[in-house]
């Protein structure tokens, strides 16, 4: 029976132990261990055993609860924390204007309604030109058959682009700062893009004709656009009849028949344009404009009361639709197209009419005798078929364009005699480019064949063409012979293959190539020039 109170004495003691709320019971606690022991409960070791566990529980429970009171001072200390940084965030303004930089230095509200992106790009070049020897020089044509090599800036340029007023309303400016050439807004317009299927475009820049051309200098994969539009270096293929002539690309001026390349420059004027989206996102594209002429640049003209007029339309048939703007502007698979090819077709066609142009002196079709000055009309107009196909890294691009040229003469010169009439002539001109990522977006090897018949004499090709630039009707008239003998200008052909190096895209790259240019000749032997040339692609 001795046994039950020594239960019920341990029993108690755990109770205690295990509760020791208050002091109070913790006091008890030690004379009830006291009692334990006078009874003989519990010996005097396991008491003190007892006694030493119980503070130890005691100072656990102290420490647990001190954590506890830590962490809610804690969470409060936050929570004040954070309460103040809101309060100070609304007490401080916020700023009016974000400067970074994203593909350009850029300044632009928090609302979006004014941005402000710049850029600079610069494009240095080495170029070798070896001449065919075998064309002798001429006092008369100027020819120069020596071989060149040189630097040059072919590109640089200042660009300012962005929106005011509307996140929807786009400007662009776009000054020419080569030291070979004056400083020149090359682009300088305005464009509404809040309404997808018509968005008004006015200003000053590309006429919407063509590929190659409209294509950016910044976004080709080649070194330089090729013969097709006219971008070769200085003096090809010689004599007074240089492609790209004294205003580069330009050709000869808006008032002439542009024997440049197969594009109308730039102008100033008024465009529509817009994505129609029939079955895929900007699968069919246009853009219809009219403009001062080709090649102008805002100079008033109130002798010519005609305008250019451009229409462009873009098709493409697959799912994944057409390009968007940076596609277009873009030669190359860089994007390395991986589902459906990118595809699409492109349409162009321009008219033209000068009215009074200048002066220029008659010349008798048989003897070349000069006649008296005549004021006259001109008109032209030019079709333009283009297609890409990008895949997988490969792409190919191809293009063709021809161009008719009217003069309204009131005095055509038969020998002897005088009549009224027109006489009309032509030109064409076409080029297939390929090009195939070895590395994919790093190393591109492409090649590129181009065809140009600038001159083309709907009469007889063996004729002086009336389509020439200058009085004499030379430009394209070159000595063949030691004896003295002149041939007229064929075709001229293109050979070109290179290699890509992109670093940061289009915005940084590197470009070599080597082109073999053949120009053929009636009544001659082919001239056959070689070309190499090295440049840099910055954009930043």
């Amino acid at each position: 029976m001795r046994a039950w109170p020594k239960l019920w004495g341990v029993g108690l003691l755990i109770l205690v132990l295990i509760f020791p709320v208050r002091s109070a019971l913790a006091i008890n606690a030690e004379d009830l261990l006291d009692l334990l022991v006078e009874e003989k409960v519990i010996t005097p070791d396991k008491a003190q055993k007892l006694k030493e566990k119980a503070e130890q529980l005691d100072r656990a429970r102290q420490s647990r609860e001190a954590a506890e009171r830590a962490q809610e001072l804690e969470q409060i200390k936050q929570e004040a924390k954070a309460e103040a940084i809101k309060e100070a965030k609304k007490a401080v303004p916020k700023p009016k204007v974000e400067v970074g930089y994203k593909k350009g230095f850029f300044m632009q509200t928090p609302d979006d309604k004014f941005k402000m992106r710049i850029r600079l790009g610069l494009q240095p070049r080495y170029t070798y030109l070896n001449r065919d020897k075998s064309v002798i020089a001429a006092d008369r044509t100027l020819r120069d058959t020596s071989s060149n090599a040189y630097f040059k800036f072919r590109r640089l340029r200042l660009f300012f682009d962005g929106n005011a007023f509307d996140k929807d309303l786009n400007y662009m400016f776009h000054i020419q700062l080569e030291p070979n050439q004056q400083v020149n807004v090359h682009d300088a317009y305005v464009y509404y893009s809040g309404l997808k299927y018509l968005q008004p475009w006015i200003g000053r820049g590309k006429v919407a004709y063509g590929l190659e051309f409209w294509q950016s200098g910044w976004g080709l994969n080649f070194v330089e656009r090729s013969i097709f539009s006219g971008e070769t270096d200085q003096p090809w293929p010689g004599g007074n009849a240089e492609f790209n002539g004294p205003a580069g690309s330009t050709g000869i001026g808006n008032n002439r028949y542009n024997t440049g390349g197969f594009n109308v420059y730039r102008s100033q004027g008024f465009m529509l344009m817009g994505d129609l989206d029939l079955w895929a996102p900007r699968n069919l594209r246009y853009w219809a404009g009219i403009w001062n002429g080709p090649n102008t640049r805002g100079t008033d003209n109130m002798n010519d009361a005609e305008f250019l007029y451009t229409g462009r339309l873009l098709f493409a048939p697959l799912p994944n639709g057409g390009p968007d703007d940076a596609e277009l502007f873009m030669q190359g698979d860089y994007k390395n197209h991986t589902g459906w090819p990118m595809f699409y077709v492109l349409g162009s066609l321009f008219t033209n009419r000068d009215k009074n142009r200048s002066n220029r002196p008659g010349r008798d079709p048989v003897t070349g005798d000069a006649l008296p000055q005549e004021t006259y009309d001109t008109a032209n107009h030019g079709f333009d078929l283009a297609a890409v196909f990008k895949w997988h890294g490969f792409s190919l691009q191809a293009e063709w364009a021809r161009e008719t040229f009217t003069e309204f003469r009131p005095n055509v010169f038969i020998p002897g005699q005088l009549g009224q009439g027109h006489r009309t002539g032509h030109r064409e001109a076409w080029y297939v480019a390929g090009g195939y990522f070895i590395l994919p977006q790093r190393l591109e090897a492409v090649v590129r064949y181009a065809y140009a018949n600038r001159v083309q004499n709907a009469d007889n090709p063996y004729t002086w063409s009336f389509l020439a630039t200058d009085a004499n009707q030379t430009n394209y008239l070159v000595q063949v012979d030691q004896a003295g003998n002149f041939a007229r200008e064929g075709i001229l052909r293109e050979y070109t293959a290179g290699l890509n190096l992109y670093v940061n895209g289009h915005n940084q790259k590197y470009q070599v190539d080597y082109s073999r240019l053949i120009r053929e000749f009636y009544g001659g032997s082919n001239q056959e020039d070689n070309r190499f040339r090295l440049t840099a692609y910055w954009l930043f």
